[in-house]
């Protein structure tokens, strides 16, 4: 996406934009309130900025993935492995455009990573 800058990024149908990147379709409004990020100020926008978009982009997607991760992460695994969707958006603040980010974060983390509680509870029903 470096070629293409600011101005194609601002222009572009989100699509488009998830094409470039390769994301899952479950993402479209991460990417979406990511562009808004980015393109909310675009007629003040420098040139320097506009060379400059691809990386605020990125640093800017993985921040958001880094607070989605996070804050997920710090609470109890059947806490968040139980909590619906709307009501995890809601309860952290996070915008819907994020739902799918959430949803992707929340079923990898209740899915791949096992509930250290039930470990324990195991080893004392033995």
């Amino acid at each position: 996406m470096k070629e293409y800058g600011l101005d194609f990024v601002c222009g572009a149908k989100i699509h488009e934009l998830m094409d470039l990147l390769g994301v899952d379709d479950r993402l479209d409004g991460t990417v979406k309130f990511v562009q808004d990020l980015l393109c909310k100020d675009e007629e003040e926008t420098d040139a320097l900025a506009k060379r400059s978009a691809t990386i605020d982009a990125l640093q800017a997607y993985s921040s958001v993935w880094s607070d989605i991760w996070e804050t997920l992460k710090s609470w109890s695994h059947d806490k968040l492995c139980t909590t619906k969707l709307q009501d995890l958006l809601d309860i952290l603040g996070f915008p819907d455009a994020l739902d799918g980010a959430v949803e992707m974060a929340q079923n990898a983390i209740c899915k791949f990573f096992p509930d250290p509680e039930s470990d324990v509870k195991r080893s004392s029903e033995v």
